[in-house]
């Protein structure tokens, strides 16, 4: 008699649970399903919570080898670019901006309204750039290669170019944006998609996302634009 194995393939693959689990957590943290005081707070601690559990677990081998060198300096500088790409069309044509009032930073009361921005730049500068950019740029684009081409998702590395991943990646963050944003949203991702082809770094991009997002938050806070955050 031969022996059988009653082992099967997971329903889902180990793979996929560092990238997917912390950008569903962060989506499901929303008014559509918790009281409004609730959503900041959650939105910023489960992806940071799920991120912490992964990356001490080394679940993002993308991110090792990154170094402080010469290029971050770059990345700065296009995350400061992109900044102005993004804020400029409103400036410039009021009616592409959204009638809503946008993020209410006394909605804890008055008293608690540093703490609130505190936390939103927490979760905007610091947890949305590693999350996005780990589920989009390296989870995301190289499962379009893997449908695209029947490869194994760890044999193919980041930042490698193909019609496929360019396109996924770009119709995903854009309409994964309010609609509103979905010009602008454009053109970042795409040119934060030639600059990781570029670069070849998850490093890199994060810090492009994360100069982006801080320069972004000071232009709300100091320029009193809160209609610019939802």
């Amino acid at each position: 008699m031969s022996e059988t194995s009653d082992k099967r393939e997971p329903l889902i693959p180990a793979f996929v649970l560092p990238y997917f689990l912390p950008y569903i957590a962060f989506g499901l943290a929303s008014e559509d399903f918790l009281p409004a005081e609730w959503v900041l707070p959650l939105k910023v601690a489960l992806p940071l919570g799920l991120l912490l559990y992964f990356g001490l677990r080394g679940r993002y081998p993308e991110l090792r080898g990154f170094r402080l060198d010469g290029g971050v300096a770059l990345d700065v500088a296009v995350g400061l670019a992109l900044t102005a790409v993004w804020v400029a069309p409103f400036l410039w044509f009021e009616g592409m901006r959204p009638e809503a009032a946008g993020f209410d930073a006394n909605l804890w009361g008055e008293e608690w309204s540093t703490e609130r921005l505190g936390l939103r730049l927490l979760g905007f500068a610091l947890v949305t750039p590693f999350m996005e950019e780990l589920f989009i740029r390296s989870f995301v684009m190289r499962l379009a290669d893997v449908f695209a081409g029947k490869e194994e998702f760890e044999e193919i590395p980041i930042a490698r170019f193909t019609w496929a991943s360019f396109g996924l990646t770009t119709i995903l963050f854009t309409f994964t944006h309010v609609s509103w944003e979905w010009p602008v949203a454009a053109v970042w991702i795409i040119a934060t998609n030639l600059w990781f082809y570029h670069r070849k770094s998850m490093g890199s991009v994060i810090v492009v996302h994360a100069v982006t997002n801080l320069a972004l938050f000071a232009f709300v806070v100091l320029g009193d634009q809160y209609w610019f955050f939802i």
